[in-house]
């Protein structure tokens, strides 16, 4: 009996520590995917990384136009200090542009 509960308690750690270890793995995964990314993109020489669109997979970013804070855009490109986005008026989406000094900020990873 005393085995049975010996071999229990060794059982329920190992599982533990299985969980521990393919939680850690995932947040390993998603912390370095960026900077995988950022990595692959200078192999390839395809530097852009100071464009940013939507649906890049780079995770949710605020972008700010000379300290003004832009809602609903969908292209930031920091080097040319350009911004397009939409403005909703009625049912009608109405696209705009601004120029000037674009700072993005990520908020968070998807």
């Amino acid at each position: 009996m005393e085995i049975i509960g010996i071999l229990l308690s060794m059982l329920f750690a190992a599982l533990v520590m299985l969980i521990g270890g393919l939680a850690w793995g995932f947040r390993r995964r998603k912390l370095f995917y960026r900077e995988y990314q950022e990595q692959k993109l200078r192999r390839t020489g395809k530097d852009r990384l100071f464009v940013h669109s939507v649906g890049d997979g780079r995770g949710f970013r605020d972008v700010y136009v000379d300290g003004e804070k832009i809602e609903n855009a969908t292209y930031a490109d920091e080097k040319q200090g350009i911004v397009q986005g939409f403005t909703i008026q009625g049912e009608n989406l109405i696209p705009f542009e601004r120029k000037g000094k674009v700072k993005v900020v990520y908020v968070k990873e998807y």
